[in-house]
């Protein structure tokens, strides 16, 4: 018992140095490698520690697998990406990728389910330095001259992509208002609360990201439906609908009729259109995870292609290279393409659950489940236009958010 004590300080304080450090990541290139530094030396160390906690306290692991019904798509996600991973063509790529997915899953799910105080410490931890790093953008940006052109270089090195840095000020919106947070006299907690959604909304506005944008507004519908108590059938069905709607070609078609001089609109539906081929094709197992920006390329069609396509590989990002090669543009179109038809099944499946256990308990444990469903709707929403659950920072969101949800009648209090 004093061993396990000991084992979970240091883990707590490790995880706590973590999320601290975690929105100023920057990807490292060794060589030929790439590295997320201090984000994955860090989630290393805690992986290794959580391991042997897992196996120390064996009982409570077991219970979690055996009576949660959300671990389930997980643990077969992980298994899927496995078996597409042994038959890809390109086993160095896939196999690194699978690692890193599977790491950052095991950390940020496994962490707060068997430490749940944790999920209020980091969250704070997370939020205020997010905070920062909107400052740190902002005062780019002025030094930029407030130019629109140049708005994707405000975030670097730490974002390669203002998309990216939007989605994450996005889905960390709702959680600002979590009420276990910030537990101290009420005036300055609601000073706080409003002054790190200013910094995340601004975050936001400065990207011009139109996938952050929907996010906003679907979380915004969200909050709305929820406080006006309307028939929640209905509303996440037209949702369902509208978001399947999109991937239909003739609505596709009518998309680039209207948004024809938009390169960047375009160039996402060419990607799709490769994605789409190559679910095709390789409809069981996919082309391996990872290998989406190695395998789209010669499925790409001359008529798709605009002046920001490439045709080879880009294996380092930089501010000329905005907008180009990279994954699919979509989170559900990369894991078909990458892990074929069962992966976009259980992705699906994952979301929708999740979703569908947070609406139903929204009312429940002071509304807490609110914040969390809504988190998880925004990536739900931008997914459709971005894949970039494979950052760490998105990931400690996404499973976070996975893992309040797993938590809820389970015995483990959601409210921590």
């Amino acid at each position: 018992m004093v061993q396990d004590n000991l084992l979970q300080r240091s883990l707590t304080n490790l995880f706590l140095l973590l999320l601290l450090l975690l929105p100023w990541t920057v990807e490292w290139h060794p060589g030929s490698w790439a590295l997320d530094v201090p984000a994955e030396p860090l989630l290393f160390l805690e992986g290794i520690g959580l391991a042997l906690l897992f196996w120390r306290q064996k009982e409570k692991t077991l219970g979690l697998l055996r009576s949660n019904l959300l671990l389930w798509p997980v643990l077969l996600m992980v298994g899927w990406s496995a078996v597409a991973a042994a038959n890809t063509a390109l086993p160095w790529v896939s196999w690194k990728y699978w690692i890193v997915g599977t790491g950052h899953l095991f950390v940020f799910l496994g962490a707060v389910l068997l430490m749940p105080d944790l999920r209020r410490a980091g969250l704070q931890y997370f939020l205020l330095s997010m905070a920062g790093m909107v400052a740190y953008t902002l005062i780019n940006y002025a030094i930029l001259g407030f130019q629109v052109n140049k708005v994707m270089l405000a975030p670097i090195p730490f974002y390669p992509d203002a998309n990216l840095f939007a989605a994450i000020a996005c889905m960390a919106l709702p959680l600002v208002w979590l009420p276990e947070l910030w537990l101290f006299a009420g005036k300055h907690r609601l000073r706080l609360r409003w002054g790190l959604s200013i910094a995340l909304v601004g975050g936001i506005v400065l990207s011009t990201s139109r996938g952050a944008f929907l996010g906003l507004a679907a979380m915004g519908m969200f909050a709305l439906i929820w406080r006006t108590r309307a028939w929640w059938g209905l509303w996440a069905t037209g949702a369902v609908g509208g978001m399947l709607l999109l991937l239909l070609p003739p609505v596709q078609a009518r998309i680039v009729q209207r948004v024809s001089g938009d390169v960047s609109t375009l160039e996402r539906l060419n990607r799709y259109d490769c994605a789409w081929q190559m679910m095709s094709i390789r409809p069981l197992t996919g082309f391996g995870p990872g290998t989406f920006q190695f395998a789209y390329l010669p499925f790409q069609r001359p008529e798709r292609m605009t002046r920001i396509s490439v045709t080879s590989p880009l294996l380092e990002r930089g501010p000329d290279t905005y907008g180009r090669g990279g994954g699919a543009h979509s989170e559900y179109f990369q894991a078909g393409a990458e892990t074929g038809w069962p992966g976009w099944i259980l992705l699906m499946l994952l979301i929708s659950l999740s979703l569908a256990k947070g609406i139903n308990a929204a009312n429940s444990f002071a509304g807490r489940p609110m914040y969390w469903t809504a988190c998880l709707l925004s990536f739900a929403v931008m997914a459709l236009f971005n894949n970039f659950l494979h950052d760490a920072r998105v990931a400690f969101l996404f499973w976070s958010a996975i893992a309040f949800l797993m938590t809820l009648g389970q015995g483990i209090k959601p409210t921590q």
